[in-house]
């Protein structure tokens, strides 16, 4: 017997229910909440993501598109790789060689410019699903690159194009608006009030008042978050919304504190969302090999 799906309504004030949970986590357990997401639920999520996208063609007005912004994240993947094998005891010879080698200038010029081609990927899709005209898409994309290395480089630019837009506007802003769209295209009271209670969830997170006294980080833990390098983009958000930047930035401090219960609140309902909804977005209809694969990574 075939089981009963929830209602959009009930989808709706499931979230709500994840939300409240994600909160109640994220101010009680700030750094271990994150870390668990960002290392269980993330990589599932964007596997599970990844085969359902492939199905849809990636939404994309032609699918071969989907090779110019795998370009760029292919370059940024190098660049990461390179970088971590030379913390490898078993690769750091290597890495280091290759680095020192005729390839040089190349790899140079791939780590200098992370936030161009992070901006290029995220520009080019989305000039391939909204732009029908052959012409027009390419032309644009193309064009693309002289603001991308123009600015690359700059402060500003990186900040936002190489820290904020792959982590907190990605989990947090874009949420926001899918829950907001959602809502204003099907109608619904449900929905504006997830999305209402959404934005009520930040407010309560940023007017939480912490003891950091009770958030002993421990040297297991904060080795884990460092080596995540999400370090910086809470010292990034601290740059901006700090009241007194004259102070040393502290991941335990006050503002550190409610930073981080704002990241792993957004990480995690995030990713709760997205599995929340699988019988509206259907994204376990994919091959059962590549459910199968995705289980074991």
């Amino acid at each position: 017997m075939k089981a009963a799906s929830l209602s959009a309504d009930g989808i709706n004030y499931l979230n709500i229910g994840l939300m409240a949970l994600s909160l109640i986590l994220a101010v009680t357990f700030p750094f271990e909440l994150f870390l668990f997401a960002y290392a269980v639920l993330g990589p599932l999520h964007y596997m599970t993501e990844i085969g359902w996208l492939h199905q849809r063609n990636y939404f994309t007005i032609q699918k071969k598109d989907i090779l110019i912004p795998t370009l760029f994240c292919s370059l940024l993947l190098v660049s990461l790789l390179l970088g971590l094998s030379t913390r490898w005891e078993v690769t750091a010879e290597a890495a280091a060689n290759l680095r020192n080698g005729f390839l040089k200038p190349a790899i140079t010029f791939i780590d200098t410019h992370g936030g161009a081609f992070i901006f290029l990927a995220f520009s080019s899709s989305v000039c391939m699903v909204t732009l029908k005209k052959p012409l027009y898409r390419y032309s644009i994309m193309a064009a693309m690159a002289i603001p991308a290395f123009w600015f690359s480089g700059g402060e500003t630019f990186e900040t936002w194009f190489s820290i904020f837009l792959p982590t907190i506007i990605h989990v947090c802003v874009f949420t926001a608006l899918f829950i907001l769209f959602g809502a204003l295209k099907s109608k619904s009271m449900s929905g504006l009030a997830s999305f209402g209670f959404y934005i009520l969830c930040a407010i309560i997170i940023f007017g939480f008042h912490f003891d950091p006294k009770k958030y002993l980080l421990t040297e297991y833990i904060l080795e884990a978050f460092n080596k995540s390098g999400f370090a910086g983009l809470n010292k990034s958000m601290w740059d901006i919304i700090a009241p007194n930047r004259e102070k040393q930035f502290f991941l335990n401090s006050l503002s550190g504190l409610k930073i981080q219960s704002f990241v792993a609140f957004a990480y995690t309902y995030h990713y709760l969302n997205w599995f929340s909804k699988t019988e509206v977005i259907r994204w376990h209809a994919v091959p059962k090999p590549w459910l199968i694969f995705t289980v074991i990574v």
